[in-house]
C-alpha cells in the first residue's frame, strides 16, 4: 500500500492531499496503511469507507497457528475486549429479560451483583451465579473441542499467544468460548425459553430485550439487471465489545483450503458472513427451537460456516458439510453459489437432529400451506428470502416446538412486499444491480423501520456479496456513521 512521505514543500503537500482524497473518492477500495506481523505474512490494513472511516482489514496467511498468531499480535487488544465474560452475561441478561418481570427478577438474582449481595452465590468463592454459568460454559466449550478441526484449535491458541507476544493478556479459554459460546448458550437456553416465548406470544405480550432481527436473501436470474447472483445478509446481534470491533478478514489458509473473505469480529475464528474464491457465500440466522442437545454442540455455527467456505467448491458440498456436522442448537443458514455448476441458493433449516433445505424456486403445496404455521411467500424462481423462522413444513412436523416470532414473519412478508412493489425506492423485481441490492438488504435502516440513526450500532453487519464477480459491500460499524466498506477480489 502507498505511504505518504514527509515533505516540507507546502504546495507539494497540498497536491498529495488532494490526489489522495480524489483517489479515495474514485476508488471503492482505498487503503490507509499496513502493519505486518512478525512473520511478514499477516498484516493489518484499513479500507477507507464511503464516509472516510478507516475499517480494519486483517490479512491472515499460513497454517492455523500462524494465522492465529498474526490475528492476536495485530489485534490482541480488540480480541481481548470481545472475548470477555461480560459479553455472555449481557447475552443472558437480555435473553431472560424477554420473559418480562419474571425475566428481570431472574436477571437480578443470577446475572448481576444483586445476587451476590443477597447471598446467592456458589460454594465459598463469593462468585455470583453468573460467574458460575460462565465457568460452566467454558467447561462445555472444552468438552466440544473434540468436534473442532485441529487447525481451528491451533488458530485459537495462536490468537492467545500472539496477543501475549504483543503484551496483551488473553486466555485461550476465552477465545474458545467466544467462538463456541453462542451454540453452548443457545443449546441450553432454547429448550427452556422456547415454550415460554410461544406462550407469551400467544398471550399477546410484547416481548422486550434481545431482538432476533436477521434478514437474508439470494437473488439471481431475472431478478437482477446484470446477471449477477447476490447474497444479502443482515446479522443483528449485539453485546459489549462484539459490535465495537468489526474486522474484515482476508483468510489465505494453506493445505489447499479455499481463500475466504469474512466480515467478522476481532477474536472470532469462525465466519459470520463470508464468501470464498469459488463464488460461494454463507450466513446464519437465529431460530429458537426445543430440538437442541444442551452442552453437546459440536464446533458451533460460526466455525461450521468457516469450514463450508474453506472446503466447499459447489453448493451441494456446502449443504453436505452442514448436514453432516454435529449440531446442538437450531439455526438457519443461507448458502449461495454465484459461479459453480450448481449456481443458486438455499435456506438450510437445521436443528440438533433435523436438516431441511429450501432451494430457490421451491414452493409449498397449497394444501399443506393451510396447516403450516407460517406462509411461504416467494413466488419467483430466482429469489429466496430468510428471516428468523422455519418455512419448510417438515421442520414443524418433526419438531414439536419452534418459535416463529411475529416480528420475524413481519420482516419476511415486508421484504416480499418491497420486492414486488415497482414504485418502492428499494423495490421492483428485475431492477436490482449491486448498489440497489445492497440497499435492499439494508431496508430496515433506510426505511426507518429499524428506528436507527447514524449513531446507532450496526449490530453486527449488513452485507451484500456479489458471488458472480467476487465483490462485497458491507456496513459493519461500529455505527452506521462509519459508512459502507467495499471490497473487490478482482482488484
Amino acid at each position: 500500500m502507498n505511504s505518504v512521505k514527509r515533505r516540507f514543500d507546502v504546495k507539494l503537500l497540498s497536491m498529495v492531499a488532494i490526489a489522495a482524497f480524489v483517489g479515495m473518492v474514485l476508488c471503492n477500495q482505498a487503503f490507509a496503511g499496513r502493519t505486518y506481523a512478525p512473520d511478514g505474512k499477516g498484516y493489518l490494513d484499513y479500507i477507507i469507507t464511503d464516509t472516510g472511516h478507516q475499517q480494519p482489514f486483517l490479512h491472515l496467511e499460513g497454517t492455523g497457528y500462524e494465522m492465529g498468531f498474526q490475528h492476536g499480535y495485530l489485534m490482541g487488544a480488540a480480541a481481548a475486549d470481545v472475548a470477555t465474560d461480560d459479553f455472555f452475561i449481557y447475552i443472558g441478561r437480555n435473553y431472560v429479560s424477554r420473559l418480562g418481570k419474571l425475566g428481570d427478577t431472574i436477571a437480578d438474582l443470577f446475572l448481576t451483583d444483586v445476587g451476590k449481595l443477597l447471598g446467592v452465590n456458589y460454594l465459598t468463592s463469593g462468585k455470583t451465579p453468573a460467574d458460575f454459568l460462565i465457568d460452566a460454559f467454558k467447561i462445555i466449550a472444552k468438552q466440544n473441542e473434540k468436534y473442532i478441526p485441529q487447525e481451528y484449535l491451533d488458530e485459537m491458541h495462536g490468537i492467545a499467544d500472539g496477543a501475549r507476544a504483543a503484551g496483551i493478556d488473553l486466555d485461550y479459554e476465552n477465545i474458545l468460548l467466544v467462538n463456541v459460546g453462542f451454540d453452548a448458550f443457545l443449546s441450553v437456553a432454547y429448550p427452556i425459553a422456547t415454550p415460554l416465548l410461544i406462550t407469551a406470544d400467544k398471550a399477546g405480550e410484547l416481548l422486550k430485550g434481545l431482538q432476533l432481527s436477521c434478514n437474508a436473501f439470494v437473488m439471481d436470474g431475472n431478478a437482477t439487471l446484470d446477471h449477477s447472483l447476490y447474497l444479502g445478509r443482515d446479522f443483528m446481534f449485539s453485546g459489549p465489545g462484539f459490535t465495537d470491533h468489526p474486522v474484515i478478514f482476508e483468510i489465505y489458509g494453506n493445505n489447499g483450503r479455499n481463500r475466504v473473505i469474512s466480515v467478522g469480529v476481532a477474536g472470532i475464528v469462525g465466519s459470520i458472513a463470508a464468501m470464498n474464491e469459488k463464488g460461494l457465500g454463507i450466513g446464519m440466522d437465529m431460530v429458537p427451537s426445543t430440538d437442541c442437545t444442551p452442552g453437546d454442540v459440536g464446533m458451533g455455527t460460526l466455525l461450521t460456516a468457516r469450514r463450508v467456505m474453506e472446503k466447499a467448491n459447489e453448493l451441494s458440498q456446502g449443504v453436505k458439510i452442514i448436514t453432516d456436522s454435529k449440531r446442538g442448537a437450531s439455526w438457519l443458514y443461507v448458502l449461495a453459489d454465484g459461479q459453480g455448476a450448481e449456481r443458486g441458493g438455499n435456506s438450510v433449516e437445521v436443528s440438533a437432529h433435523h436438516v431441511y433445505t429450501r432451494g430457490m424456486g421451491w414452493t409449498i403445496n397449497p394444501l399443506v400451506q393451510l396447516v403450516t404455521p407460517v406462509k411461504q411467500q416467494e413466488k419467483y424462481p430466482d429469489v429466496l428470502i430468510q428471516t428468523n423462522h422455519y418455512v419448510k413444513p417438515d421442520m414443524y412436523a418433526n419438531v414439536p416446538l419452534n418459535y416463529a416470532a411475529r416480528d420475524s414473519k413481519y420482516r419476511y412478508d415486508r421484504m416480499i412486499e418491497i420486492l414486488k412493489d415497482p414504485y418502492h425506492p428499494l423495490g421492483g423485481y428485475g431492477t436490482y444491480d449491486f448498489d440497489k441490492a445492497f440497499d435492499y438488504i439494508n431496508w430496515m435502516h433506510l426505511t426507518g423501520e429499524g428506528n436507527e440513526t447514524p449513531d446507532s450500532k450496526v449490530n453486527q453487519s449488513t452485507t451484500l456479496f456479489d458471488l458472480t464477480n467476487l465483490r462485497m459491500k458491507t456496513l459493519c460499524g461500529p455505527t452506521f456513521a462509519e459508512g459502507a466498506t467495499e471490497y473487490d477480489w478482482r482488484k
